[in-house]
């Protein structure tokens, strides 16, 4: 009887060795694709902008029935971060954002001919460029519910994403000028700079392998801060109060990120 309950004592051994071994095969499922490290992010897409609430101070600029509220036009953006993966929930980093090339266009009919150097009727211009230097918290799907990522196979998996950031704004207009009717060009300003307060909120999709190479998709709010143009009308020599506007905008980017494995 004792030799059966030793026999039986080993068999219980080996099954229960066997069931834990597939247990713990059962576990591993896919690869996993986090890891913690630093990475360096490139990327593109476009930047649409919203009305700018532009203003003009009518005690020398035309007063007019079109106003001067416009939106800034588009423009190409190209980005660079660096930053580190904290956690599977948790990165973060630091982004250069360069947007080179918003254009306003408005045109604009006047009576006012008793402002200083009236300009009848004329489309307005300028170009504006926003660069954006920001400190930016990504939070990710994965980690907060299995529902925000899609395993595709043992390699590559998507998660969505959001994300906030807060920096300083880089507004430069130039090339202000109007075009009357008649073809003549004036109220020529020189470019002028301005640093403001920016943030951006986005979200996305990002493609992960174990390769660590990851593509992102995705969209941003961009608040770049207020813009002015000079306050120096070159071709009537004199001093006149700036417009001010803010620029907003909705971007849509791609960026490939890189882990710096050590």
């Amino acid at each position: 009887m004792e030799r059966y309950m030793k026999k039986f004592k080993n068999v219980a051994l080996g099954v229960s060795f066997l069931i834990s071994n597939i247990a713990f095969a059962g576990t591993m499922g896919a690869e996993e694709i986090f890891k913690q490290s630093a990475y360096v992010k490139l990327g593109s897409g476009g930047s649409y902008s919203m009305d700018a609430n532009i203003y003009a101070d009518p005690t020398y600029w035309d007063a007019s029935p079109q106003g001067y509220n416009a939106n800034v036009g588009k423009t190409a953006l190209y980005s660079a971060a660096f930053g580190y993966n904290y956690s599977s929930l948790l990165s973060g980093d630091i982004e250069y954002i360069y947007r080179p090339s918003y254009s306003y266009s408005k045109f604009q009919t006047s009576t006012a001919s008793n402002t200083t150097g009236f300009n009848a009727d004329k489309t307005r211009h300028f170009d504006l460029q926003s660069n954006s230097l920001m400190a930016n918290v990504y939070l990710n799907g994965a980690a907060i519910s299995e529902y925000l990522k899609v395993t595709l196979w043992n390699s590559y998996a998507i998660e969505a994403f959001i994300g906030g950031g807060l920096g300083v704004g880089f507004n430069e207009t130039n090339s202000f000028h109007s075009v009357k009717t008649t073809g003549e060009i004036s109220a020529f300003v020189p470019s002028n700079f301005t640093t403001s307060l920016a943030w951006q909120l986005s979200a996305g999709l990002q493609l992960m392998n174990t390769e660590n190479y990851h593509l992102s998709a995705g969209y941003r709010y961009y608040n770049g801060g207020n813009f002015f143009s000079n306050d120096y009308v070159t071709d009537f020599a004199v001093y006149a109060t700036p417009w001010k506007g803010t620029l907003q905008a909705n971007e849509f980017f791609i960026t490939l990120k890189c882990n710096l494995e050590a």
